[in-house]
């Protein structure tokens, strides 16, 4: 029998069932949102180093998956199953919203599932050794906060808070979904004067993860901002990409 690696210097192929798409490292499911993207977004093809594949799910919103029923979280697994057929390695989400599906994501999938809350565990449990203070950023905490994260049971027992940024206009009005045209160069501002204040007042806090899409453009900011650790999605996604793509190293010794 000829191995993988043979098979494929040799340009051979297979069909794959179902698929209509290949060569995507990671798929991501969206809600249907209607706001801009910008390079950087999770949303935003441009943002990544490696092909993802990006569909929305159809006739739900963010308040239809913080309590889903039955037939939502089906609607949902399906999408993700359609989309693991395509050949991904991996699947995540762009909207937090989504981790109420999670486990069911998981029990129906056979490859990596990344859930953002998950990995802020991770921030916390390992790379602050399970004492420090981590705080998540989120758009609108009226959809993610604390009270949603418990149900879940994520944070549980952990230094763990949720920081939403709604009150801001620049950003209410790209939560709005109404705008034409946005002023990146004002959202940013707007970002880092929220991140000051947040610093100023709550000093105790060592690592951010970013959970909305709409804010990872801006992570460099909160970077240099807070000057502490900060992580969003893409890392999560970075980190299982070199799980499943390693690299083949040649050269001199």
């Amino acid at each position: 029998m000829k191995t993988y690696k043979e098979v494929k210097e040799q340009n051979i192929f297979k069909l794959r069932p179902n698929a209509y798409a290949y060569g995507y490292a990671f798929g991501l499911i969206q809600l249907e949102e209607n706001y801009i993207a910008i390079p950087g977004d999770l949303n935003n093809a441009q943002s990544y180093d490696y092909q993802v594949l990006l569909a929305a799910l159809n006739g739900a919103n963010a308040n239809d998956l913080k309590s889903p029923t039955n037939d939502t979280k089906k609607k949902v697994v399906e999408l993700a199953k359609a989309i693991e057929e395509q050949g991904v390695k991996g699947l995540s989400y762009t909207n937090g919203v989504f981790a109420s599906c999670h486990s069911d994501i998981v029990s129906a999938l056979n490859i990596p599932v990344v859930n953002i809350f998950e990995f802020v565990n991770l921030v916390h449990d390992y790379f602050l050794g399970g004492v420090k203070k981590v705080g998540i950023l989120t758009l609108d905490s009226r959809n993610i906060n604390e009270s949603f994260l418990k149900s879940l049971g994520f944070i549980k027992n952990r230094n763990i808070a949720v920081y939403g940024l709604e009150e801001i206009p620049a950003i209410s009005e790209q939560i709005s979904g109404q705008i034409e045209s946005l002023d990146a160069a004002e959202f940013d501002s707007a970002v880092k004067d929220f991140i000051e204040n947040l610093m100023t007042t709550n000093p105790d806090i060592k690592a951010l993860v970013i959970e909305s899409n709409l804010l990872t453009p801006y992570s460099k900011t909160v970077r240099s901002t807070a000057k502490i650790p900060v992580y969003d999605l893409r890392n999560a996604l970075d980190y299982v990409y070199l799980s499943t793509h390693q690299k083949e190293y040649n050269g001199d010794y």
